[in-house]
C-alpha cells in the first residue's frame, strides 16, 4: 500500500464531465495533512464527479502520481513533510494537461506568484468554496479575469507581504531570507507560521 486512500464513482451523466475530456481524465489527487479537511473536500469532490484519491504529504502523493497520473489536483500550499508547490512540476511531468489548484490558509502574493510560475491554474484561501474550486478546475474559458481587490492592503499586510515575497526569492531557505531582512530566523519562521493580517 502507498498510504494514498482511493475513492471511485461512476458519472451520472456524460453532462458531468469538462468538454473533451473523459471518465479517466477526471481523476482528482486531493494533497492535504489535515485528515479532516482532506476527507470532507473529497467526499464533496466526489459528489461534483471526480474519481478522487487523496494523500497527506509529499511521499505519499509522490507515489500516486506516479502511479496513476491525475487529470486534476488539490494541493495544500504547505504540507508537514514539504512544500505544496514542489509537486507541481510532478504533476506537470506526469501528465502535461494536469490542472493544479493551490489551496492554503496562509495566502500571500508572493506565494501565488510561485504558485503560477510554477504551473498552478489557480490559488485559493482555505477552506475555499467547493463551488469555485470545481469551476477553477473544469472552466473551459481561459480569458476569464479575476474580479480585482476592493480595498487596498493595510501597512501590516504589505510588511507581510514583503516578508513572504523576499522567503519565496530565496527559495525558502529562512536563513538567507532572515539575513536579507535583518530579522532572527525565529522571528521570520514565527511571522511565516501566522495567518495574513487584513
Amino acid at each position: 500500500m502507498d498510504g494514498t486512500r482511493r475513492y471511485a464513482r461512476p458519472f451520472t451523466s456524460q453532462s458531468e464531465a469538462r468538454p473533451g475530456l473523459d471518465d479517466g481524465e477526471r481523476t482528482l489527487l486531493i494533497v492535504d495533512d489535515d485528515a479532516f479537511f482532506r476527507e470532507a473536500l473529497a467526499s464533496t469532490m466526489i459528489g461534483k464527479g471526480f474519481k478522487v484519491r487523496t494523500a497527506e504529504g509529499m511521499s505519499d502523493a509522490s507515489a500516486s502520481i506516479t502511479a496513476d497520473p491525475p487529470g486534476y489536483a488539490i494541493v495544500e500550499l504547505r504540507l508537514s513533510d514539504d512544500c505544496g508547490l514542489d509537486l507541481i512540476p510532478l504533476l506537470r511531468d506526469a501528465n502535461a494537461d494536469a490542472r493544479v489548484l493551490i489551496l492554503t490558509g496562509h495566502e500571500s502574493i508572493a506565494t501565488a506568484v510561485a504558485a503560477m510560475k510554477a504551473g498552478a491554474i489557480g490559488y485559493f484561501s482555505k477552506p475555499g468554496d467547493p463551488e469555485d474550486l470545481h469551476q477553477a478546475l473544469t472552466v473551459v474559458d481561459r480569458e476569464q479575469k479575476p474580479v480585482p481587490p476592493k480595498d487596498l492592503m493595510t501597512p501590516d499586510r504589505v510588511r507581510w507581504e514583503h516578508i513572504h515575497r523576499i522567503f519565496e526569492l530565496c527559495k525558502r531557505d529562512v536563513e538567507k531570507a532572515a539575513r536579507l531582512l535583518d530579522i532572527h530566523p525565529l522571528t521570520l519562521r514565527r511571522t511565516l507560521g501566522r495567518h495574513p493580517p487584513p
